[in-house]
């Protein structure tokens, strides 16, 4: 019950320690919880590079998310400054 009453949220968010929250609408958040967007969570956004440097722990899943609120940022910019109106079907 509890998982079909927070599916119905407009915005879902996740907590990010670079960009804070990172917002999610359920279209974004049906992409994140599908197999290939999940499966990122396994692979090293530098590679071997985190046998040398401990440090360097860094995963594409997170790299992915703040590229996408990034990209999100940008595009919202871009849309209400020069004021285009873009829309999904007829």
């Amino acid at each position: 019950m509890r998982a079909v009453l927070l599916m119905t949220k407009i915005y879902h968010e996740i907590r990010d320690p670079v960009h804070v929250f990172i917002k999610l609408d359920n279209d974004e958040r049906k992409v994140l919880n599908s197999f290939p967007f999940q499966r990122l969570r396994h692979i090293h956004q530098l590679a071997m590079s985190y046998l040398v440097y401990p440090g360097a722990t860094h995963k594409r899943f997170e790299h992915s998310l703040g590229v996408m609120e990034l990209a999100g940022r940008v595009f919202d910019i871009v849309t209400q400054e020069v004021n285009i109106h873009i829309s999904m079907g007829p």
